[in-house]
């Protein structure tokens, strides 16, 4: 949470924390205007979390330019992708 929290606020962003519900809403300002941005933290196991972001209010492209941004950024979070069957 506190990475996704420090990557959020080098972008630029207006952030607000909501520890219980382990919730982040911040606010990118773009050319387009402002886009919300929510990022909410599910613990799974000990070992595995599950990061839900979604876009709150703003230009869907934006918010599209800004969410490629963020998840390359925290690639060095993201567990291994693979298929099954």
């Amino acid at each position: 949470m506190a990475r996704a929290q420090t990557v959020l606020q080098e972008m630029g962003c207006e952030i607000t924390v909501e520890e219980p519900a382990l919730k982040m809403k911040a606010i990118s300002q773009t050319p387009k205007g402002a886009v919300g941005i929510i990022v909410q933290l599910y613990a799974m196991a000990e070992a595995l979390h599950f990061v839900e972001i979604r876009r709150g209010k703003g230009d869907i492209f934006e918010f599209h330019k800004f969410y490629l941004e963020l998840l390359e950024k925290l690639a060095d979070l993201k567990g291994p992708s693979g298929t099954t069957g």
